[in-house]
């Protein structure tokens, strides 16, 4: 676990500047869940656009150009969009030389992952899709423009501008939405044009939020120490990011090639199900991260996480229930009645779905809490019994015992990360009491004008 010495970390009695009012968590909350919900829904209309008039064939090949900058954009970001949130939201500040820093360390990590990724591109394409390298090759720009891009809309969500946060959010989904339907109307609609479409979203989100920004990321040198620093904190929160997704990954690359198409079919549309609750938890684990980096002291952040925890158990119970009751419906008329056999299987996930869910709120908060490594150990220990559970059971059993080692990973996360906070904070969510954490609830739910920052670890219980 990285320890901040004193020169990176105000003290527990420093004071920031004053912060937007929209402060509540409902009102967080609210506003994160709806920008996801639109963000989803757009993006679900151009998937459905783009398999209409490009048909399997064509759909295939825009993922495949898609693929490999995807990944790579996942993993060379190394969390820093993460890092800069933290810091931004601990000390508003300082944010324009935090934003300028995180913004040309973006660019100096993504340019030569992206350089490199082009290079062994001939290497990993397989031969039935070399006719599409010179489009993955041109695409890999995608690398070079979201990486930036995601360090200074991560910057606006430390800030709590929620409303910038969220507009922006939306925009590439939009962008590429509209630049599909422009190139059909065109009668120019292909593979090449909506990928043209893709990465124009993306450009246009970045020079937006750059405009945004103004002069302040070149009114001054970025600090190199400064960069240092931001960096070092983004690997310590990627630790647990990238274990988190090798364990959502897990399941898919099991099931391809163990079982038969058809099986893996069914298997996307009960995971499409479960991942339905997504918005939900992806907006209350924002959040959440957001409200504990920024609590008063590391007592209250505690007792923050104490009540973000209790509401995410009602949160949890009441969606899953939802998704649990609705998935033969939901299978019947959005997939057709001949995806029936999924059902129960999209129950099972639908539950682990939920338990992941709650799992990742303690995340959030152990990263704030500086002890990100407890979240990493949690998700190593849930592909422990994933791997070699589903090498051994899924050919046996089939898609069901995928479903049920799912769900046992997930349970697996959440007890890790609830035993070792009792643990090592001495925060028992199984004796979870409202009246104890009373001044938490009411940092949540009221706006507050200032914060004061603390030093994660810093009070001896570190």
């Amino acid at each position: 676990m990285v320890i901040h010495t004193n020169s990176e970390v105000p003290s527990a009695t420093a004071r920031c500047a004053p912060l937007p009012p929209s402060r509540s968590f409902a009102g967080a909350f609210a506003s994160t869940l709806v920008g996801n919900l639109c963000a989803q829904g757009l993006g679900v209309a151009a998937g459905i656009m783009s398999a209409r008039i490009l048909g399997s064939t064509g759909r295939g090949e825009l993922a495949s150009v898609y693929f490999y900058p995807g990944i790579v954009a996942q993993f060379g970001i190394m969390s820093l969009e993460q890092a800069v949130c933290y810091e931004v939201c601990r000390k508003p500040s300082d944010e324009a030389a935090v934003v300028r820093s995180a913004f040309w360390l973006g660019l100096l990590i993504a340019l030569p992952q992206a350089l490199l990724a082009t290079w062994l591109l001939p290497l990993l394409v397989p031969p039935d899709k070399g006719h599409l390298l010179r489009h993955m090759r041109w695409f890999m720009a995608y690398v070079t423009v979201v990486i930036p891009s995601l360090t200074l809309l991560q910057a606006d969500f430390g800030a709590l501008r929620y409303r910038r946060y969220n507009l922006l959010k939306v925009l590439p989904a939009a962008g590429y939405l509209i630049g599909m339907f422009a190139f059909w109307e065109l009668r120019l609609a292909g593979v090449v044009a909506f990928a043209a479409s893709a990465l124009g979203a993306h450009v246009l989100t970045l020079l937006v939020r750059v405009c945004l920004a103004g002069r302040s990321l070149v009114s001054a040198i970025p600090d190199p120490s400064e960069m240092k620093r931001l960096m070092r904190l983004a690997l310590r929160f990627h630790l647990p990011q990238v274990a988190c997704i090798l364990l959502s990954k897990a399941d898919m690359a099991l099931i391809v090639p163990l079982l038969p198409s058809r099986e893996v079919g069914l298997y996307v549309v009960a995971l499409a199900v479960a991942l339905g609750q997504g918005a939900a938890t992806s907006a209350f684990v924002q959040v959440a991260f957001v409200k504990a980096a920024s609590a008063v002291d590391r007592e209250s952040a505690r007792g923050t996480l104490a009540v973000q925890f209790g509401v995410a158990k009602i949160g949890s119970l009441v969606i899953g229930t939802v998704f649990f009751v609705a998935a033969p419906s939901l299978i019947r008329h959005v997939f057709g009645p001949e995806f029936a056999p999924a059902v129960k299987l999209a129950r099972w996930l639908v539950a682990a779905q939920a338990v992941m869910g709650l799992a990742q709120v303690l995340d959030a908060n152990l990263r704030a809490l500086g002890r990100a490594w407890i979240a990493a150990l949690a998700y190593a220990l849930a592909l422990a019994v994933v791997v070699p559970g589903g090498l051994y059971y899924v050919p046996r059993h089939g898609l069901q015992a995928m479903g049920v080692l799912m769900l046992i990973a997930s349970t697996v996360v959440l007890a890790v990360d609830t035993v070792t906070l009792a643990f090592f904070e001495n925060v028992r969510l199984w004796r979870f009491d409202f009246r104890m954490y009373a001044p938490a609830l009411a940092a949540l739910t009221r706006p507050r004008s200032s914060v004061r920052q603390y030093r994660p670890g810093g009070d001896g219980n570190g």
